[in-house]
């Protein structure tokens, strides 16, 4: 996977930021309201056709101990297809319809686009977001408690991978009671970067076009063409 591809495969994990242990060590509980977010959690992303939501992202390189912050709007539409579109600070976007990955930043005046990209390469993480994984055959998961992300009420959620995966070492979900939807994610990389993406606004099956999905080359901007 090219650096480039692997940003996006970053951005697909929706998962950011290390929070750092504090103090003790954390309590883990597996109970019937555990199991149940997880059994709420697989049937929302199953169920779906397509959804957009706005984020918030923040990522923290560990070592140098400094953060960077940007949002914008995601767009998913079944089957695998996406769009991350940054509107600050920066205007950048990564959109992917299923064969082909397109990279623009505006700044550059350069889009990068990549053909017959396979949606397997994104990995585990987000198998379930094509409605076709299984978190628990991917992964251990358990209830932490406490835990400073989320809302109060939230059910989080640390998912370790079962079988070692190049892009992150840990997961997890703050998933809001009731509709099982994801309002924050936490990706921790092999470096200990973290990475942490905010979610509202969500709206579910409002029949978004493929078109979305394609993206438009402005006038003026450089392709190039990666292997």
């Amino acid at each position: 996977m090219t650096p480039q591809s692997r940003t996006f495969g970053l951005l697909l994990l929706f998962f950011v930021a290390l929070f750092a242990p504090y103090g003790s060590n954390p309590t883990y509980a597996a109970d019937a309201k555990t199991q149940k977010a997880i059994e709420g959690l697989q049937r929302f992303y199953k169920e779906i056709k397509d959804f957009t939501a706005d984020f918030k992202q923040i990522f923290t390189r560990t070592r140098l101990k400094r953060s960077s912050k940007e949002s914008g709007r995601f767009f998913f539409r079944k089957p695998g297809m996406m769009r991350f579109q940054y509107a600050k600070p920066e205007r950048k976007d990564f959109v992917y319809n299923g064969k082909t990955l397109w990279m623009y930043n505006a700044d550059d005046e350069e889009v990068k686009v990549r053909k017959n990209v396979q949606r397997t390469e994104f990995g585990v993480a987000v198998q379930f977001l094509w409605g076709s994984g299984d978190l628990e055959k991917s992964f251990r998961i358990r209830r932490r408690m406490p835990f400073p992300f989320g809302k109060r009420g939230d059910i989080r959620l640390e998912l370790i991978p079962k079988k070692p995966q190049s892009l992150f070492k840990k997961l997890y979900f703050s998933v809001i009671p009731g509709s099982y939807q994801i309002r924050e994610t936490i990706y921790i990389d092999p470096a200990g970067n973290r990475n942490r993406f905010i979610f509202s606004n969500v709206r579910a099956n409002r029949g978004l076009p493929k078109a979305l999905f394609t993206f438009r080359v402005p006038k003026g901007v450089q392709v190039v063409n990666l292997p």
